[in-house]
């Protein structure tokens, strides 16, 4: 059936689906090193007996890159020590950010991430429909997030699965899940 229709299904399977889906799109990017970038939830079913996840059209597939790769394990390695600095200076320094914010861009940066991290290590699960982080988006700082776009060319396999994470980000946070989110990083912390 598709994945859609997990909205109707009671919370603690719609929890175990998010698992797996958050898994998957780990094991996407530190070991298969491809990635299904198209954020659709139509690219998914799922069988209603076992909850197995069946990813469709490969169409819109990267490669993960060296430098993606390395990337991605420095953000995990900073974002699993819920150091607020230390992903900071992970993002600053691969460029994933203006290498200098004004003032009130840089309180932005320090807030969201303070929060994220604030509330991923003291709720286990996580839950993404209670996260304060999504107040922090309002159409009236479309200013302000454009200014945070970075000025240097990201590689493209690091653009287009950003695009899938914040895509299944989103959708889980449209269930309600809660998920053990540390835990999860933790497994691909070494990998890669």
């Amino acid at each position: 059936v598709p994945l859609e229709t997990t909205r109707d299904w009671p919370a603690d399977v719609q929890n175990r689906v998010g698992q797996e889906l958050v898994d998957l799109v780990l094991r996407e990017v530190f070991e298969f090193r491809h990635v299904q970038t198209d954020p659709n939830l139509a690219n998914y079913l799922i069988d209603p007996g076992t909850h197995q996840l069946i990813l469709l059209d490969f169409g819109a597939c990267v490669r993960i890159s060296q430098k993606s790769l390395n990337v991605y394990q420095l953000l995990l390695s900073a974002g699993v020590s819920l150091e607020p600095d230390r992903i900071k200076q992970v993002i600053l320094d691969h460029d994933l950010l203006p290498p200098e914010l004004d003032p009130a861009e840089g309180a932005f940066v320090d807030q969201v991430l303070n929060i994220v991290t604030d509330e991923l290590g003291t709720a286990d699960p996580f839950s993404l429909a209670q996260s304060s982080v999504f107040d922090l988006l309002d159409v009236n700082n479309v200013k302000l997030y454009t200014a945070l776009l970075p000025h240097e060319n990201l590689p493209v396999d690091l653009i287009f699965t950003q695009r899938k994470i914040i895509g299944l980000v989103l959708f889980l946070r449209s269930l309600g899940t809660s998920l053990p989110i540390l835990q999860l990083l933790k497994k691909y912390e070494n990998r890669g």
